[in-house]
């Protein structure tokens, strides 16, 4: 079964840019898993894909996921996405922004 869990566009409680280095999920899962984020900036969205290997386990395990270098954006958006049908579960998606010193670019 394919699965999707994603959340709402935000702006993390500030309107001035952000870079996410890393994100950090507390997950079980029998199979891949992707964590895929969107930005946006000058009325454009981007999509950027990160692979997550599997984790099977009896209980959470912590992983880290490196982002792309260079990303910045005031809204930020996370998907979390089942590769072929992976039965998983999550307890925690932790992003820690670098805000910015600027609103737009």
């Amino acid at each position: 079964i394919d699965a999707v869990i994603k959340t709402a566009f935000t702006n993390l409680g500030t309107s001035l840019k952000k870079h996410i280095p890393r994100a950090y999920l507390g997950y079980t899962a029998d199979g891949r898993l992707v964590l895929k984020t969107i930005t946006s900036h000058s009325g454009q969205k981007f999509v950027r894909w990160y692979q997550l290997s599997s984790r099977t386990a009896d209980a959470y395990r912590e992983a880290r996921v490196q982002l792309a270098r260079g990303v910045e954006s005031v809204y930020w958006q996370f998907e979390l996405i089942n590769a072929d049908g992976a039965d998983f579960a999550i307890d925690t998606l932790q992003v820690l922004p670098m805000v910015l010193s600027r609103r737009i670019g």
